[in-house]
């Protein structure tokens, strides 16, 4: 099982953070650990709503969203989020990625490389922080 791996840093309580769109693949499901020990999101084939989820304290905190194999739409762009790497969706078959404005709290990674079985309609990436790695080849896009 693939998973991707987000970090939510919160600093007030309560705060919300918001995966602006994750979609599954038709007959597949993804799952959302929020990481505080709360209940998981499950995410439906087809599902293109923005899902958020209210943390109590402020801290850090893992995401894993499992299945990520099956990760065909991804909207990224709330500042408490970091950490993204485009290695945890080198296996996934995106045909929508959005990816903007994250923090800063976890280096991202983005790697061109890893967007080879890729077939985007939409893509876009654009105001990342310092401090991650960004390697993009127009060859492999």
């Amino acid at each position: 099982m693939t998973t991707l791996t987000l970090t939510a840093t919160t600093t007030a309580s309560p705060q919300t953070v918001t995966l602006n769109r994750m979609t599954p693949a038709t007959g597949t499901t993804l799952t959302v650990d929020w990481g505080d020990g709360g209940d998981d999101t499950v995410i439906n084939a087809g599902d293109t709503a923005a899902k958020s989820h209210e943390y109590a304290n402020a801290d850090t905190y893992t995401i894993e969203i499992t299945d990520s194999d099956n990760v065909v739409q991804i909207d990224l762009h709330d500042s408490k989020l970091s950490g993204f790497d485009t290695g945890d969706l080198a296996s996934a078959t995106l045909t929508y990625f959005i990816c903007y404005s994250l923090g800063s709290a976890a280096a991202s990674t983005i790697d061109s490389d890893d967007m080879s079985s890729w077939t985007p309609t939409y893509w876009r990436l654009s105001s990342m922080p310092a401090g991650g790695t960004y390697t993009i080849d127009s060859d492999e896009v």
